[in-house]
């Protein structure tokens, strides 16, 4: 029975007489009698004390007590509907997790671009290696040519030396024979024309002395001839010799510039070849940095997700309850 249905029949009855509480308009201050006379209009119940939780029915006036009945019925209700717990707010140390998260994840990561980084030098050098026994085994090669053509212009100057050489000895032999042949014939001669102009008995006389004079002179010409002609073979052998020489000390310079000139190319261009490498390494280096930030960084995201999944595991085991348990992941899974 409802709180208002006791006190309804409580006020009807009181004091024997009826009291008409359902006519509109007439509320308190019309009364029905009902058999018998109507005694003066009760005081008014006086106010419930709703904190004392008062265990009597009765009002003083002989009536209910409305503030009893009502305790009564709301202790009933608060027995029957208690209050729902109300959940607990379960935090986490989201810094700390993010942390640990960072650290897991670049303690993963990191030593995969460092083995990165490894291979990519070792390639490097070993490509750096290639390039150098490249480099070294043309500059062998230029050597090689240089020998080669420093050895054939010293082959040739032996040769034409020893070629004039002997060319020289030939036209002095060829000369000393003449003067020998030629002296003898001119004696020879001189002599039968000293005995002719003698038998002819023109020895004393001028025209026989002229005649022996003329031959003398004549075979003095010759020889200076043969002699003039004998030195100027000799001297244009030797002309000849040291013009070859000079060509060949060209030669052998041009050779040598050669391969010089080839080997500074070839340290040129290996300094390059390191300097490309220089850059290739740093681009690398800032690309696989990059690379590597953005891994960490996916992988600190999975791994505080599993962080947050094992706290959120843990939390039945603490005594919070699956509510409190459901919020918190509302929170915190991303």
């Amino acid at each position: 029975m409802s709180i208002f249905t006791t006190i309804a029949k409580g006020a009807a009855t009181l004091g024997g007489s009826a009291y008409d509480y359902l006519t509109p308009g007439t509320g308190m201050s019309r009364v029905t009698q009902w058999g018998a006379s109507l005694p003066k209009a009760p005081a008014a119940p006086p106010t419930p004390n709703y904190g004392a939780g008062s265990s009597s029915s009765t009002s003083t006036t002989g009536g209910p007590d409305l503030a009893a009945v009502y305790n009564q019925e709301l202790a009933a209700y608060k027995a029957a509907n208690p209050p729902a717990p109300v959940p607990r707010l379960v935090t986490m140390d989201t810094q700390g997790a993010w942390n640990q998260a960072t650290q897991m994840a670049t303690a993963a990561v990191t030593p995969i671009y460092q083995q990165k980084m490894s291979d990519f030098l070792n390639a490097q050098n070993v490509a750096l290696q290639q390039q150098t026994t490249n480099i070294n085994t043309q500059k062998a090669a230029l050597d090689t040519t240089l020998s080669n053509a420093l050895q054939d212009t010293q082959t040739q100057r032996q040769r034409t030396a020893e070629d004039t050489a002997s060319s020289n000895e030939d036209t002095q032999a060829a000369q000393d024979y003449a003067a020998r042949t030629g002296g003898l014939s001119f004696d020879s001669a001189n002599r039968a024309l000293t005995e002719g102009v003698g038998a002819a008995g023109t020895g004393e006389s001028g025209l026989g002395q002229g005649q022996v004079t003329e031959a003398a002179k004549a075979y003095g010409l010759q020889s200076n001839e043969q002699l003039r002609q004998s030195d100027n073979k000799i001297a244009a052998a030797t002309t000849l010799m040291g013009r070859t020489f000079q060509d060949l000390g060209t030669s052998d310079t041009r050779s040598t510039a050669t391969d010089v000139t080839g080997k500074a190319n070839l340290d040129v261009n290996l300094e390059q070849f390191i300097q490309n490498q220089g850059v290739a390494l740093t681009g690398e280096q800032h690309t696989e940095a990059l690379n590597q930030a953005q891994d960490i960084a996916s992988q600190t995201g999975s791994d505080e997700q599993k962080l947050v999944n094992q706290w959120l595991g843990s939390l039945s085991g603490k005594g919070y309850t699956s509510q409190e348990i459901a919020n918190a992941a509302s929170i915190y899974k991303g």
